[in-house]
């Protein structure tokens, strides 16, 4: 089984390690850090029944707009793909921007060569237009 839940300072280093796992585009753990502590509730881990990190969003409002929020980053596990685990974690973070910043408009930057498969996912997620 898995649980979803906003993530804190303790899980950067995991989720850390799984964005290295599953993306070409690797963060700088010092930018996990800035997401944690600029805005807490904006970034999501699943864990599996021991505590393993599988998944991940790391979200942020805009700096230049802060009525426009960006989800940095999602990373799902290869064992765990396939589960709607993505889905569910963009759509929390998306509840929790919408919620707590009033914020209605989140983007999401994909490489398309790389990532078509979550533009497939995200698009209707998101209400992309």
């Amino acid at each position: 089984m898995l649980s979803i839940r906003t993530c804190n300072v303790y899980d950067l280093l995991a989720m850390h390690q799984c964005n290295s796992i599953n993306l070409p585009e690797n963060y700088n753990l010092k930018y996990y850090f800035y997401h944690a502590i600029s805005w807490p509730s904006l970034s999501q881990i699943a864990e599996d029944c021991s505590g393993k990190v599988c998944g991940y969003t790391l979200g942020k409002l805009e700096e230049e707009n802060e009525k426009k929020a960006h989800l940095t980053s999602v990373a799902v596990l290869k064992n765990y793909r396939k589960q709607k685990l993505a889905y569910y974690l963009i759509t929390l973070t998306h509840q929790y921007v919408n919620d707590i910043y009033n914020v209605d408009n989140i983007s999401l930057h994909v490489r398309v060569k790389v990532l078509l498969v979550k533009i497939e996912i995200t698009y209707p997620i998101l209400n992309a237009t």
